[in-house]
C-alpha cells in the first residue's frame, strides 16, 4: 500500500470502520508504542510514555492509529477562543502505523470545555498590509486527512466531533 492509499483510507473512513481497544486500563497488557526518557538534574531516573488508545481498521489491520502520548501540556493557542471554558489544552500525539511502523504523526489539541474536545494543529494563515508585514492571524487552515484523523481520535471515547469542530471555525483546505 502507498502512503497516499494509507492518507486516503483514514479520510475515506468513518468511525464505525475501525476497533478501539483501550491500552491504559489495569492489566490490559502491553501496547508497544512506548517512548523512553530519562528526567533532567543530577539525580536522573528513566521512564516511560505510551499511547493509551489505538484503532485497528476494520478492512485492512496492518493500518493502526494510535494516540496519547503527550508531546506538552499547559497551552493556551489563540484558537480556544470558541469554546469559552476553554483555559488550557494539552498536545498529544496521533500517531499512524503500518504494519507497526510509525508513518505519519499529528500533533493534537485535547482540551475541556464543557465537554472533551479534540482539534486539529492548525497552519496560522496571517494577513498581510500594504508593505508585506505581518497584521495578525486571518484564518487558520487544516487538511481534510487532519480533520478525519481527529474525528476518528475524537469519536472511539466522545461524541460530537462535527459540532465541536465546525465552532473552532478552522478552513479546511484542499491539501
Amino acid at each position: 500500500m502507498k502512503l497516499s492509499e494509507v492518507y486516503e483510507a483514514i479520510t475515506e473512513s468513518r468511525p464505525h470502520d475501525w476497533k478501539h481497544i483501550p491500552l491504559w486500563a489495569a492489566n490490559t497488557g502491553a501496547g508497544f508504542h512506548q517512548v523512553w526518557d530519562k528526567s533532567e538534574g543530577e539525580n536522573w531516573e528513566l521512564y516511560f510514555d505510551r499511547h493509551t488508545h489505538q484503532l485497528v481498521f476494520q478492512d485492512n489491520v496492518a493500518l493502526t492509529i494510535a494516540w496519547g502520548i503527550k508531546y506538552c501540556d499547559g497551552m493556551t493557542p489563540q484558537f480556544l477562543e470558541p469554546y469559552p471554558s476553554a483555559e488550557q489544552a494539552e498536545v498529544f500525539f496521533a500517531d499512524v502505523f503500518w504494519n507497526g511502523n510509525l508513518i505519519h504523526r499529528e500533533p493534537v489539541y485535547g482540551f475541556d470545555s464543557l465537554e472533551y474536545v479534540c482539534l486539529p494543529a492548525p497552519k496560522a494563515v496571517h494577513a498581510r498590509d500594504e508593505h508585506g508585514a505581518s497584521s495578525g492571524v486571518e484564518r487558520y487552515e487544516v487538511t481534510p486527512f487532519q480533520v478525519s484523523l481527529v474525528r476518528l481520535v475524537h469519536s472511539a471515547e466522545h461524541k460530537g466531533f462535527d459540532e465541536l469542530f465546525d465552532r473552532s471555525g478552522f478552513v479546511v483546505t484542499a491539501s
